[in-house]
């Protein structure tokens, strides 16, 4: 929460308890979504671009190993 400054300024694609911690959990960008979300994905996105944001890569998995992705 370093970078949003507090949890109503957090967005995660990982948690989909996200609602429990006060953080936004996207889940499209269509009609009923999270807008705050869909906000802060652009604005990490324009981050990245600007070389200003990196995001650590822990494992890369084909579709075949994708269940591998759950169980670590």
């Amino acid at each position: 929460m370093a970078l949003a400054g507090s949890r109503d300024r957090g967005t995660t694609v990982a948690d989909l308890n996200a609602a429990e911690y006060g953080v936004h959990l996207p889940h499209s960008a269509g009609a009923g979504a999270d807008q705050q979300a869909v906000g802060g994905f652009a604005v990490a996105a324009a981050l990245a671009g600007q070389g200003r944001l990196t995001v650590p890569v822990a494992a890369v998995l084909t579709l075949g190993n994708a269940a591998a992705a759950h169980t670590s």
